[in-house]
């Protein structure tokens, strides 16, 4: 996803990004996506909280996202205006050591449990607003 500050709302969309300043986070997908369009202006940042500080300063004219954390950052922030790019899908994972298959088992069958039961859906609602 990308975020925009609505005082500056320069960019429209994730395929009009040349020409203009964009905020990342250094080696995750946003970064690895954006720095292949040609023509912007890649501004890479170790962590979101400093992009979207540098965003609000209006440093730099959007910045790209993981999905959930964007979200949460658009729902926290009045200024910020969020706009949908399903430019790379995030999948996350637990890491266990390749030894360890009853502990991951265990998690396999928890996380199981959690969407089941809707708890799941709750704690995505709960931490970073609608799904």
């Amino acid at each position: 996803r990308m975020l925009i500050n609505k005082e500056n709302p320069v960019v429209e969309s994730f395929d009009k990004l040349a020409g203009y300043s964009v905020g990342v986070i250094l080696g995750y997908t946003g970064d690895i996506a954006v720095s292949a369009i040609e023509g912007v202006k890649v501004q890479r940042y170790n962590g979101a909280a400093e992009a979207i500080m540098a965003l609000k300063a209006k440093k730099v004219d959007a910045v790209v996202l993981d999905s959930e954390p964007a979200k949460n950052y658009a729902k926290q922030n009045n200024e910020l205006g969020l706009i949908n790019t399903d430019v790379a899908k995030e999948e996350y994972a637990i890491a266990v050591g390749k030894d360890n298959k009853a502990l991951a088992d265990e998690i396999d069958k928890a996380l199981k449990v959690l969407n089941e039961n809707g708890t799941y859906d709750k704690l995505i609602q709960k931490y970073f607003g609608d799904k």
